[in-house]
């Protein structure tokens, strides 16, 4: 038992420590969740990974967005060696949560939602919208550091249609 543990410490201090990212939840049953996530990685010694991500939600029949919430601009980036204090804008009537690794440094950056005109109904109302963004992550080049992962989940808030 004693040698497993030992083996798995030293793997983690060769690669970084593993960073699962976080529950995301929105924050009421208003909300519909994008399937997946956006996703960049940097592994050690690797180059930084740049990448553009999309989020595909289909909204209940019956329902729109509701462009009437607006989430409060969010911190961009993150991980040990970042220092930007930037902050993300989110279009109105979308949620977003980002997570990433400690190490290195990562970001989300540009998000925007733009209606998909492939998923319309029968009166010609489109269903689905694509959240778009850009995602960042470079890793540490420090001795004995690891790489780095971005993260960012996506809902989108519904209302009836009247």
């Amino acid at each position: 038992m004693g040698s497993k543990l030992a083996s798995v410490l030293v793997a983690l201090c060769l690669i970084g420590s593993p960073v699962i990212p976080s529950k995301a939840d929105a924050p009421d049953n208003t909300f519909k969740k994008a399937q997946g996530r956006m996703y960049c990685e940097a592994n050690p010694g690797r180059p930084a990974c740049h990448a553009t991500g999309t989020l595909t939600i289909t909204l209940d029949p019956g329902y729109t967005i509701d462009r009437s919430y607006h989430q409060s601009a969010i911190p961009c980036c993150g991980g040990e060696e970042n220092g930007n204090g930037n902050t993300t804008v989110i279009p109105a009537g979308v949620y977003m949560e980002f997570a990433g690794g400690h190490d290195g440094e990562w970001g989300v950056f540009n998000i925007r939602l733009v209606a998909d005109s492939s998923n319309v109904d029968e009166n010609g109302v489109v269903r689905a919208r694509t959240i778009l963004g850009e995602t960042y992550c470079g890793p540490s080049g420090a001795v004995g550091k690891g790489g780095c992962n971005a993260n960012a989940y996506g809902w989108i808030k519904e209302k009836r249609i009247n």
